[in-house]
């Protein structure tokens, strides 16, 4: 399993996070730098609550049977980019 240290884009703080909550497309890997979805669960609405951030730094070994991977173009989510 993979932790990132994330920051949040906009924001000035920074979290870290397990490899089951990043949303990436097909065609991309998760490495340093990257900027990726973050799945933070469901919302009030029952909706999937998605937020941009930065991979500042990855811990680990990558299992990418655990990733979530995404072929939609957009999300529903309770933040505007």
């Amino acid at each position: 399993m993979v932790f990132a240290v994330v920051q949040w884009l906009e924001e000035n703080s920074v979290s870290v996070i397990n490899e089951k909550q990043v949303i990436l497309g097909e065609d991309l890997e998760l490495k340093e730098g990257l900027t990726v979805d973050v799945s933070a669960g469901k919302n009030s609405k029952g909706r999937l609550a998605v937020y941009k951030a930065t991979v500042l730094k990855l811990f680990g070994e990558l299992n990418f049977s655990s990733l979530i991977l995404c072929k939609v173009n957009h999300l529903h989510s309770d933040k505007s980019f």
